[in-house]
């Protein structure tokens, strides 16, 4: 009786086990996105998540799984305080690289494709009286007036940005947003150019007319 209670109990543990192995195997750990593009020396999040084929349940995993990358000149992955971080690395000799980030839980692994590209950037600019901004800026001005002249982005290229701004009246400056007092009348002409830290540069013109 009592061989026959122990074989009942070995049975029922292996079966349990067993089941056990066979849930976890349905469970399958992906990596959301999956592919990736990104600008050199910009950062992107990725996520992992553990799937039940059976069920269709997503549970995230980010924290848990350990973050490793291919390549670490391409770029780098949080493995630390900010799990599954991606940042692109910059090569100024490359306008595109490739990589590949693994998640790893136990002995499951998924992976990520990461496609590093040298941003595109392009820039617009504008004045704007400083006492007053509006939206879409100004046209003219009088002499005496304060005024801010402001570099838009319209391609963002790789944050962050040197500046120079050089102009009609000895604007010289390399601060984001110059302001100049003009003493004359007449139109006023200035030359914004700007670059990312990938090396990118754009460069714009823009100009403002002053009255008496």
């Amino acid at each position: 009786m009592k061989k026959l209670f122990l074989s009942i109990l070995i049975l029922g543990v292996v079966g349990a086990i067993a089941y056990f192995l066979l849930v976890q195997d349905t469970r399958q750990l992906i990596i959301e996105p999956s592919e990736l593009e990104m600008g050199m020396n910009n950062s992107a999040q990725l996520e992992a998540f553990l799937v039940d084929s059976d069920s269709g349940e997503k549970v995230n995993i980010t924290d848990e799984v350990e973050w490793s990358t291919s390549d670490s000149v391409v770029v780098t992955v949080g493995n630390q305080s900010v799990k599954g971080q991606v940042i692109a690395r910059f090569d100024e000799s490359q306008d595109e690289m490739n990589a590949e980030i693994t998640a790893t839980l136990g002995k499951k692994t998924a992976t990520a494709a990461i496609r590093t590209v040298r941003a595109e950037m392009s820039v617009e600019c504008y004045p704007l009286l400083a006492s007053n901004w509006t939206k879409e800026g100004i046209k003219t001005a009088k002499v005496g007036d304060a005024i801010d002249w402001m570099g838009l982005y319209t391609k963002i290229g790789s944050p962050h940005y040197d500046y120079e701004w050089t102009g009609t009246e000895g604007l010289d400056d390399n601060s984001a947003i110059p302001t100049i007092i003009y003493k004359t009348p007449g139109v006023k002409n200035v030359h914004f150019w700007t670059r990312d830290t990938a090396g990118t540069i754009a460069e714009a013109d823009c100009s403002i007319t002053i009255l008496e």
